[in-house]
């Protein structure tokens, strides 16, 4: 009807993975959210974002910071002004499809900066990988 392209009951391979949370069908150019039943059409992702504490940058703001390289992306921006012993708090991966939201929490409340250093890399990982395949 919208001209979006329905992809109930197909099947997913995942080809890609990036933890539980997102999969990649390089086949059929699809991705998997866990908890969303029904995969993705890159096609139809419109944009994503990285939601942090209470300010969220979008697919712009997060290319610009990853120019220098990975240190001053999602990692920069997070780490940005805290010490080994403050807390990151709310870590998550907005992706927008078919005009609906889909969350990709990666911290949950709060955790010290020396133990979410391996988790925010995951999520700069997968901004990256958004990049490479919505070019």
């Amino acid at each position: 009807m919208f001209g979006f392209k329905k992809k109930e009951n197909v099947e997913f391979e995942a080809t890609r993975k990036f933890s539980d949370y997102l999969m990649y069908d390089e086949n059929r150019n699809l991705i998997k959210i866990k908890g969303v039943k029904t995969p993705i059409a890159v096609e139809d992702i419109q944009l994503y974002q990285l939601k942090y504490g209470n300010k969220t940058y979008d697919r712009v703001d997060l290319g610009e910071a990853m120019v220098g390289g990975a240190l001053f992306g999602v990692l920069g921006i997070v780490m940005a002004g805290t010490h080994k012993d403050e807390y990151i708090s709310n870590l998550t991966i907005m992706i927008k499809a078919n005009d609906k939201f889909y969350s990709i929490p990666m911290i949950i409340g709060k955790m010290k900066v020396n133990l979410a250093k391996s988790i925010v890399s995951q999520a700069e990982q997968m901004i990256a990988f958004l990049d490479e395949i919505t070019k």
